[in-house]
């Protein structure tokens, strides 16, 4: 992702609902500046793949807000959190390299706007199954993005423990 993007990543990832959206403010102002610093430190140190998982479960969370929104009847909050939710699927989108990931690339492009037409659909027709779909997917896209995600660090890990000397892959140690 280039600069641009990752401070529009950063900044979905960060967004935090409103009083209003979430019901009741949190009591401790210090408490939620600590979650802040937390969350932004994690951004700004996250790999390309630890960033793309961070976007799913932001997006995820939005949705899941954006649900029990719909059962309180707050228009307002489902708004806000299905417009953050697309805003995050918007990013993953622009984050798609069309020409390094070929078929993939423009399969989840697909799907991405597929998911975008039914949260949209939803906040206009006040449907929960269409944000149930969306953030269904967005766990199964998950779940699929942290296990590839585990394999390629662990075969870089494999990888890079092949390519040390022996003395030291085998842990002795000379002065």
């Amino acid at each position: 992702m280039n600069s641009r993007r990752s401070d529009a990543s950063q900044n979905l990832l960060l967004a935090t609902p409103s009083a209003k959206t979430q019901g009741s403010s949190t009591p401790h102002a210090s408490l939620k500046n600590r979650n802040h610093r937390y969350r932004k430190t994690q951004i700004e140190t996250a790999s390309p793949a630890q960033l793309v998982l961070l976007l799913y479960e932001g997006a995820i969370r939005f949705c899941d807000q954006a649900l029990e929104a719909m059962a309180q009847k707050n228009l307002t909050a489902q708004h806000a959190n299905l417009v953050k939710a697309q805003e995050i699927i918007g990013e993953l989108i622009g984050s798609l390299n069309q020409e390094a990931g070929g078929e993939l690339a423009v399969n989840l492009r697909r799907i991405y706007l597929y998911m975008l037409e039914q949260l949209v659909l939803a906040n206009l027709y006040d449907k929960q199954e269409g944000v149930q779909l969306v953030r269904d997917m967005l766990q199964s896209l998950h779940d699929a993005w942290a296990e590839a995600a585990q394999k390629l660090l662990e075969q870089t890990v494999l990888q890079t423990a092949e390519s040390l000397p022996e003395a030291t892959r085998l842990g002795d140690r000379h002065v």
